[in-house]
């Protein structure tokens, strides 16, 4: 649902509607274009998750750009995790980029729409991408990213030009596919279980999935 918070009575509408839906379709899926971290949204009256910009762009972005540190990156997941309920993280629908802003790619400085970014922005394209497909939620990418699509959000929107099919950086094609597979081969990464452990400096880490039952322990470093 497009920027519900912008609409008059908004949540006793979408009280209503959710009523109306749920009614039809038991499992509907209901989301709403929310940016910020507002748990307001997501009380089981309205909405089953937000556009989890606040933890793909706020959280994950910044960590891999460096604009955050470990320390802050784990503070900030904790607030995250403290603000909304496991019923609601274990269904986040998270992403990074959308029409709505630049492409990953350029937001990690490897330049404008057709320029060719270097192996470094690259490498910081799969770290990001590994931290959204191994965190509570369901992953969400915006068609191009996956090849290396590059583009600035602006008024002609340069990022949705139509996909250059011929022009394709394989190991990022290679890179997702594996994500995808490593979320059908390891149930951790569909669980709904996560524990923080540790963030410092360049250094940020948390483990999937029960304590004694299998955990998976996902590092990241984003020194290079």
């Amino acid at each position: 649902m497009d920027v519900p918070n912008e609409l008059v009575e908004a949540k006793k509408f979408f009280n209503e509607m959710r009523q109306l839906a749920k009614m039809e379709k038991s499992d509907a899926y209901l989301i709403a274009e929310i940016w910020q971290l507002d748990p307001s949204w997501v009380q089981g009256d309205q909405f089953d998750s937000l556009m989890n910009y606040a933890l793909g762009r706020d959280i994950l972005l910044n960590f891999v750009k460096g604009s955050i540190n470990g320390e802050g990156t784990l503070a900030n997941l904790s607030r995250y995790f403290g603000t909304y309920g496991e019923n609601v993280t274990a269904m986040g629908f998270n992403l990074v980029s959308s029409h709505d802003t630049g492409r990953i790619l350029t937001d990690l400085g490897g330049g404008n729409f057709g320029d060719s970014p270097n192996s470094k922005e690259v490498e910081r394209l799969k770290l990001l991408s590994t931290l959204l497909y191994t965190m509570l939620g369901a992953p969400v990418i915006f068609q191009g990213d996956e090849r290396g699509i590059l583009g600035e959000k602006e008024f002609y929107d340069a990022h949705s030009y139509p996909i250059q099919w011929g022009i394709t950086d394989e190991s990022l094609i290679s890179h997702y596919t594996k994500l995808a597979q490593l979320r059908q081969e390891l149930p951790v990464l569909t669980s709904s279980i996560i524990r923080i452990y540790a963030g410092k400096g360049h250094l940020l880490a948390f483990f999937r999935g029960e304590a004694g039952k299998g955990e998976l322990l996902v590092m990241a470093n984003i020194w290079y």
